[in-house]
């Protein structure tokens, strides 16, 4: 297949899609309209008829993303709009960026610690900690710092609609621990959901953006379903995962999953009990 013939073909189905969509291109729609496209330009679609549409795809990643949902049709996004995918209805209710990937991204490093690395052969999240030799094939993540987990929340604030909720939000971001008061009123004000779609878009920007950056392919196992993620252990986090970061990491965990999938996940008696023993 002669990539610098399909690219524009592809790229104008991906221009098209975003226009009729309004938002993330299910995968039978951008199929149409790549085979429309090549049919204008006398191609034959698929160039190869013993290959399927998402492998089809795989030849693209530099020009589009995307989300693969067990049982559902795919969503696809330009590369350099992956954040739309936190903006569908359908997203952010049925997925969640992987545990180890969540905390990555998310937690701030101590001053002078180093920051997570992804290692490439065994597609997981390393920590560097004295007296432990760093797998060779690490590579740096893009981790958060104080001044961004800032820029994130002053940037989110700044979408809200409603005055009094800026100024309640705005208000939180000047407190002594104002990370942990902003969340406290993201819960208060019932916008939870709204800052889970927000920050996931903007991780999963920064996340795509790392893996084109440092060579490292796009896996679709970063980008759970609820589904996988009821199911994973949350009992293997591999890093420094301060209570705080637990805490946001459940939280998120509770704004994703519906009740059914919240009651597959396995909790030990102790901890119930000691949940129940601490109700006012």
């Amino acid at each position: 297949m002669n990539l610098l013939l399909w690219q524009p073909i592809v790229r104008k189905a991906l221009e098209e899609g975003i226009e009729i969509s309004a938002g993330p291109i299910p995968g039978a729609r951008l199929r149409q309209l790549i085979a429309r496209y090549a049919a204008d330009a006398n191609l034959s679609f698929p160039p190869d008829p013993d290959s399927t549409f998402s492998s089809f795809l795989d030849h693209f990643q530099d020009l589009l993303f995307v989300q693969r949902r067990p049982g559902h049709d795919m969503l696809v996004v330009p590369g350099d709009r992956v954040a739309l995918l936190s903006a569908t209805k359908d997203t952010p209710q049925s997925a969640v960026l992987r545990r180890d990937l969540f905390e990555a991204l998310t937690i701030i490093p101590k001053e002078g610690a180093a920051g997570p690395l992804y290692i490439r052969s065994s597609d997981s999240v390393f920590w560097p900690m004295p007296g432990i030799e760093t797998p060779a094939d690490a590579v740096v993540l893009p981790f958060s710092t104080r001044d961004l987990a800032l820029e994130d929340r002053r940037e989110f604030v700044a979408q809200t609609r409603s005055k009094e909720l800026r100024t309640s939000l705005e208000t939180s971001l000047t407190h002594s621990k104002p990370l942990h008061s902003f969340s406290e009123a993201v819960r208060a004000h019932g916008l939870a959901r709204e800052w889970h779609q927000f920050r996931l878009g903007k991780l999963l920007e920064r996340l795509k953006r790392w893996s084109e950056e440092k060579a490292v392919p796009w896996r679709t196992v970063w980008f759970l379903e609820s589904e996988q993620v009821a199911t994973q252990s949350l009992g293997t986090a591999p890093g420094p995962t301060g209570a705080s970061n637990v805490q946001d990491f459940f939280a998120a965990l509770a704004v994703v999953l519906k009740e059914g999938d919240l009651a597959r996940i396995s909790i030990p008696l102790d901890l119930v009990a000691k949940a129940w023993s601490q109700r006012s």
